[in-house]
């Protein structure tokens, strides 16, 4: 149509929407076609273990798989840990360690610090 841009790399698929759902969330590809592919089903296999079945939505292409998904490490711990499972959390770097080591500039105040003025208290 004209004045219209298409992308020349894009499939010509009707409902193809560049692997984003309808949520706006990025969305697994078909590793032949490079459509979205919709979650058929699943089954957790451990707590930290679960195996997906996908399915391409490119009518044209069809193609169907089994993924896996695994839990690595965590970034931050949980506020309401389940004791039943070991979950780790990812090592900090050494560079890490040094950055919340080193002494923090008086004039930004930390969230939590004792100085630090609430929502409650009047300023001064």
């Amino acid at each position: 149509m004209e004045g219209e841009s298409r992308n020349e790399n894009a499939p010509a698929v009707a409902g193809h929407n560049g692997g984003f759902s309808k949520t706006g969330r990025a969305r697994t590809r078909c590793p032949h076609c490079q459509c979205a592919a919709d979650i058929r089903s699943s089954r957790e296999i451990t707590a930290t273990h679960r195996e997906i079945y996908y399915r391409c939505t490119n009518l044209f292409c069809g193609h169907a798989w089994r993924a896996s998904e695994s839990y690595d490490w965590g970034l931050t711990p949980s506020a309401i840990p389940n004791p039943a499972v070991d979950l780790p959390l990812r090592v900090p770097t050494r560079q890490e360690v040094i950055d919340l080591l080193r002494a923090r500039n008086a004039a930004q105040p930390g969230l939590f610090d004792a100085n630090t003025p609430t929502v409650f208290e009047p300023p001064g």
